[in-house]
This record gives C-alpha cells, structure tokens and sequence, in this order.
C-alpha cells in the first residue's frame, strides 16, 4: 500500500476528485451527483410506501410520460420502446448505469418535457432526440441543470460548437450525463466521467 492515497466513498468530494465548476461559482459534478442520489433515495422512499401496490406503467403519471415520449416525431417509438426508455431512465430496470443512485424513481411529466426541450432548444430536431433516447435512455432521468451544464462543458472544453456539438449529442449521448472528471486517476465511475469522451 506504499504510495496509495486512499479514495473516498462514491458521491464524496475527495482531493483525489475533480471537481469543475460552471465559471468558478457553479455546482460540480460530485455535487450534483450527490443532490441526486438523495433526492432518489426521498423518491424511492415515498415510491415504496405508497398504497398503490401495482405495477409502474399503471400509474397515471408514468403513462402520461409514456405518451410524451412516444409523441415525439410522431411516434417513432412506440409504447414498448417508450416504457423501456422511461424504466431505464427512472431506476425501475438494470442499474448499471445508476448504480443505485436512482431506484424506482416515478417520473414527472413536467420534468420530462423541461428535459425533452433542453435537446429540443438547442437545436436537435425531433427525429435526433428519438435517437437520443434510444441509445442513451437515461438522459431522460438526468437534471435540467447537469444537460445544461454539461452541453455548455463540451462547448467551452472541447470547443465543440454549433452544428458540431449538435452531432456531438446525436453520436454520443452518454455525454449528457456526465458528472466527474478524474483526468485519468479512476474513481469508479467510469460510466459517468469525461475520460472517456
């Protein structure tokens, strides 16, 4: 163990992880990522102790999310896919991607469509954020805020801009839920970290 600093525990700020703020006053990742997790855990929480007892796609709200995404280019996707996107997305299916940081989440509609349309304002036509959600599901779950800042990141970063960064997004998605940056010093989240882009 010569000459191993230790790490701290996922979702923890440690000297080991970066953190970048948006101009020097913004929220970071390991921040976010945080803010996440415990308003998942409150989501889960009320999820399990409600009376309802039945299955999520009954409930009147993950079907009105259901309708939204399969409105989008009129209905390129359909129910099924629509469903999976949305199970993914809230923590209701496999979770290597959120690694429990979200479980079982409901999905709001209102949330939903601020999400859709920060794809939809930056330019993407409908048919690319069909493909978005089909190959990256779960942006559908991530904060209107981290989409935000992560486009703006890929953009003051990479000097990626316009009809580039569009395409950008189109390729890969994945980017759009991006909360760490370890600059080559893993911290276990490599589904979620710019090193990889």
């Amino acid at each position: 163990m010569l000459g191993r600093t230790s790490k701290a525990p996922r979702g923890v700020p440690s000297a080991n992880r970066s953190t970048i703020s948006r101009g020097g006053a913004g929220t970071s990742w390991d921040e976010l990522g945080l803010e996440m997790a415990l308003r998942s855990a409150e989501a889960s929480a009320l999820a399990s102790s409600s009376e309802s007892g039945g299955e999520v796609e009954d409930e009147p709200e993950f079907r009105a999310c259901v309708e939204k995404v399969m409105g989008l280019e009129g209905g390129l996707l359909d129910e099924e896919e629509s469903t999976a996107a949305l199970k993914d997305a809230f923590g209701w299916s496999k979770q290597t991607y959120w690694r429990k940081s979200k479980v079982e989440e409901n999905p709001s509609s209102a949330e939903l469509e601020g999400r859709l349309a920060v794809l939809l304002d930056l330019g993407l036509t409908e048919a690319e954020v069909v493909k978005v959600v089909r190959d990256f599901p779960e942006f559908l779950g991530c904060d209107e805020e981290l989409l935000r800042k992560n486009i703006e990141y890929v953009g003051k970063t990479f000097f990626v801009r316009d009809k580039a960064l569009l395409q950008t997004i189109v390729r890969k998605p994945a980017i759009l839920g991006n909360i760490v940056d370890c600059e080559g010093n893993c911290v276990g989240e490599c589904n979620r970290c710019w090193v990889r882009f």
